[in-house]
This record gives C-alpha cells, sequence and structure tokens, in this order.
C-alpha cells in the first residue's frame, strides 16, 4: 500500500536526524530521555487520476497530511525538557525537505501539498505540543507534512 510506504520512508528519513535514530516507534510505557518518534497518517482525500498505470488499470490521487511528533517526558525540571526538545525543532523540517528535494522520498510522493488547495503553498507545519501520557507530561513538536501520491486501483 503506498500510504504505509510513505509513512515508512518518512519515519527512516525522521530518524536520520541525530539524536532521533534511537527512538522507538510508540511511545513506551516508561519515562525516557531520549525522544519518543511517532509519524502517523492525519487528513485523507482522494480523487480519480486521470492517468492510468501499469496494464490499464486507472490510479486514484491521494492527498494526506502526515503527522510526525518528536516528544520527549518531562520527568526532571521544565528547564532540561526545553534543552532536550528543543535541537529537534529544525532539524526534521530540513530532514524532511532535503529528502523531498533529493528524490521525493525514495519515488513514494509525487508531490508536496495537495495542489486543489492553498495548502500547495504550505505544505509544512510545526507546531509544539505539551500533554499527559499516562500520568506524564510531556513536551515536543507536531509536524504536519502534505503530500500526494498516486495509488493503483485494484480491480
Amino acid at each position: 500500500m503506498a500510504l504505509d510506504a510513505v509513512i515508512t520512508t518518512i519515519q527512516d528519513v525522521v530518524r536520520q536526524v541525530p539524536g532521533i535514530g534511537a527512538s522507538p516507534d510508540n511511545p513506551p510505557s516508561q519515562e525516557l530521555r531520549d525522544p519518543v518518534l511517532l509519524v502517523y497518517p492525519g487528513d485523507a482525500t482522494s480523487w480519480l487520476g486521470t492517468s492510468v498505470g501499469a496494464g490499464g488499470v486507472p490510479n486514484r490521487w491521494d492527498f494526506e497530511t502526515i503527522m510526525i511528533d518528536v516528544f520527549v517526558y518531562v520527568a526532571d525540571e521544565l528547564e532540561i525538557a526545553f534543552q532536550r526538545i528543543r535541537p529537534f525543532a529544525d532539524p526534521v523540517r530540513k530532514a524532511l525537505f532535503d529528502a523531498f528535494a533529493r528524490d521525493k522520498f525514495g519515488g513514494t510522493v509525487a508531490g508536496l501539498g495537495d495542489v486543489t488547495n492553498r495548502s500547495a503553498i504550505r505544505p509544512y507545519r510545526r507546531s509544539s505540543m505539551s500533554f499527559m501520557a499516562g500520568g506524564i507530561n510531556v513536551l515536543g513538536y507536531h509536524h504536519e507534512l502534505d503530500v500526494t501520491y498516486q495509488e493503483v486501483i485494484s480491480r
């Protein structure tokens, strides 16, 4: 499935950011000093493509918002948690855009943004986040990347 390939590739790209590589795929049940990385699908829109894939099978264009969360558990002073998470703000954005410019995430996406609306102008967003997970304070960054890719429609 194309969506799985996109998510796996983006996850691999973000893992190359120094300090994130050893991060678990899912939030662990215990406190960690290492950042936690979560990559998952968000909002989606699909439309029938005008192009035809291999064997004359029509394609479906999918626009997907990929969510990328990098966070740390606040197990000690808040100032220390900020110091641990701060280095991941800009390098994640840079890694995402570099990977797209290099080879469109290994050829898994056709473009950034949805050409049918204004998100094509602004395909990337980042916000800070703070929440409770299992009774533990969490601090981090929530990144959103809008991508468009093709999926062959099965018969």
